[in-house]
C-alpha cells in the first residue's frame, strides 16, 4: 500500500509524512497513557491495601497500649501488695523480737514457775473434783443396783432353773448334768495411779525440771 492510498492527495498537497508520523507519536502517547493509568489504578489498589494494613497494624496498636496500661497497672498494684507484705513481716518479726526480749528479760524460770504453778494447781484441783463426783456417781450406781439385787432376791428363790447344760425338756431325767467348764483365771492387775496421782507426779516432774521443785503446790497444801 503507497502512501497515496492511506493519505489520499489533497488538492495542492502531496501526502504528508510528517502528518503520519504525528499520528504515529499520538497513539504512542495514548499508549502510554493507558499504560499509565493501569499502573495508576494498581498503585491505587495497592495504596488501598496498604491503607487497610496500616488501619489494622493502628488498631493492633491501640490494643497493645491498652493491655500494656492494664499490665502495667497489675504489676504496680502486685509490687505495691509485695512491698506491704514485706513491710508487715518485718514489722511483725520486729514484734516478735520485741515480746522474746521481754520474756527474757522479765520472765525466769523462777517467775515462770510462780505464774504457772497457780494454773496448774487450779487445773489440779478441778482434776481432783471431777474424780470425786464421779466416784460419789458409782456409789451411787452400786448402792442402786444393790438394793435392786435384794429386791430381785426373793423372787430368785421361787424360780427353780434347770442344772447347767441340761435342757428344760430333760430336767425329769436321771442323767448327770454336765459340768460347767472352768473359765481361766484372768493374770493378776497391777494397781493403776489414779488421775490425781498421775497429775501430781507429771506436776512434780515438770517443776523440777524448771528448777523449782521446791515450789510446787498440789491439791493436798
Amino acid at each position: 500500500m503507497s502512501d497515496t492510498d492511506e493519505f489520499p492527495a489533497f488538492p495542492n498537497a502531496r501526502p504528508d509524512r510528517d502528518y503520519r508520523d504525528m499520528h504515529d507519536r499520538v497513539e504512542e502517547i495514548a499508549a502510554a497513557v493507558r499504560a499509565l493509568q493501569i499502573d495508576a489504578l494498581a498503585k491505587d489498589e495497592q495504596i488501598q491495601e496498604n491503607t487497610d494494613t496500616l488501619d489494622i497494624v493502628q488498631q493492633r496498636t491501640e490494643n497493645m497500649q491498652i493491655e500494656l496500661s492494664a499490665l502495667k497497672a497489675q504489676v504496680n498494684s502486685d509490687a505495691r501488695s509485695l512491698a506491704n507484705r514485706v513491710e508487715a513481716a518485718v514489722e511483725a518479726q520486729s514484734i516478735d523480737t520485741k515480746i522474746a526480749s521481754a520474756l527474757e528479760g522479765h520472765f525466769t524460770k523462777e517467775r515462770l514457775v510462780w505464774a504457772v504453778q497457780p494454773l496448774v494447781s487450779d487445773a489440779l484441783s478441778l482434776v481432783v473434783q471431777n474424780q470425786v463426783d464421779m466416784e460419789s456417781k458409782l456409789r451411787d450406781i452400786n448402792r442402786r443396783l444393790d438394793g435392786l439385787a435384794s429386791e430381785l432376791k426373793p423372787l430368785a428363790s421361787e424360780i427353780q432353773l434347770p442344772p447347767w447344760g441340761v435342757d428344760s425338756t430333760q430336767i425329769g431325767s436321771s442323767s448327770a448334768p454336765d459340768v460347767p467348764p472352768s473359765s481361766p483365771q484372768p493374770p493378776p492387775v497391777e494397781r493403776a495411779l489414779s488421775v490425781r496421782e498421775q497429775v501430781e507426779r507429771r506436776v512434780k516432774e515438770r517443776s523440777l525440771a524448771l528448777g523449782g521443785g521446791d515450789r510446787v503446790r498440789t491439791g493436798d497444801n
